[in-house]
């Protein structure tokens, strides 16, 4: 398939795909943690505990 959220929108805009296609390119398929940290004082609540497999 390919191609990011970003492209997949394009070409739906564009016609080149349909909603179809496009709803099957954008399905959430794989997990993951997004976490955006906006200031530096929110950074210094950070601390390392550790990690593992998935």
């Amino acid at each position: 398939m390919g191609g990011g959220t970003f492209t997949t929108v394009e070409l739906y805009f564009t016609n080149l795909i349909d909603k179809k296609e496009a709803l099957k390119r954008l399905k959430y398929e794989k997990p993951n943690w997004q976490v955006c940290f906006r200031t530096e004082k929110s950074l210094n609540y950070l601390r390392y505990i550790g990690s593992e497999r998935l």
